[in-house]
């Protein structure tokens, strides 16, 4: 796989796998849909264009809408937001 700046560190996979309950083997590593995501996020193209280094775009969307709908990218974002308001020693 292709090293973009949008992608994962392993410190930042770290965390996200963590609060991933489902670790079933899959087709395409759940890391690099979270890269294609980012990607995707970042550089505002098209999911048909998701360079093909990436999983397809369609398995990229369909795990987005998933997460979106499920509220775990909600509870990502929240539990990144507090580890990082912690850190700042904020409540």
């Amino acid at each position: 796989m292709k090293t973009y700046t949008t992608n994962l560190t392993d410190s930042q996979w770290n965390i996200v796998d963590d609060l991933l309950s489902d670790k079933r083997p899959r087709k395409y590593e759940i890391r690099d849909i979270f890269d294609g995501i980012f990607y995707l996020l970042k550089t505002g193209c098209q999911w048909r264009m998701l360079p093909i280094c990436f999983p397809p775009w369609q398995t990229v969307y369909y795990y987005f809408t998933v997460w979106k709908h499920k509220g775990t990218i909600e509870l990502i974002h929240d539990h990144l937001r507090d580890k990082v308001r912690i850190k700042a020693g904020r409540d």
